[in-house]
C-alpha cells in the first residue's frame, strides 16, 4: 500500500510482543482505522538483539528468520524495540 513496514517489539507482563501496523482505507466507512497485528512470544524465547525479520522463498517454502543486520537479495523487515507499551495499543489508567 506504499507505506514502509516494520516490527514493534515490546515486553509486556513478562511476554515479548512483535506487531506490525496496517492502516485499512474504507473499512466499513471507518476511514484510516489504524490495526496491529500481533504475535506472542512466552518467556521471550526469541533473541532480542536480532534487527531484522529476514523471508525468503523458494521452491521448497517459505523462510522467516531473524538477523542481526541487512541481508542482500531478500525481503528485510525492521524490528524496533520500544521501551514500554506504546499508548496507542495499552493506554494506561490515568492516576
Amino acid at each position: 500500500m506504499g507505506q514502509p513496514t516494520y516490527i514493534l517489539r515490546f515486553t509486556f507482563s513478562g511476554v515479548c510482543v512483535y506487531g506490525i501496523m496496517a492502516v485499512f482505507k474504507d473499512f466499513y466507512k471507518l476511514y484510516g482505522i489504524p490495526l496491529i497485528y500481533y504475535w506472542l512470544d512466552e518467556g521471550c524465547r526469541m533473541p532480542i538483539d536480532r534487527n531484522y525479520a529476514v523471508i525468503r522463498s523458494d521452491e521448497a517454502g517459505e523462510h522467516i528468520e531473524l538477523s542481526k543486520g541487512f541481508k542482500a537479495g531478500v525481503i528485510n523487515v525492521p524490528i524496533v524495540n520500544v521501551q514500554e507499551v506504546p499508548n496507542f495499543i495499552w493506554e494506561k489508567e490515568k492516576q
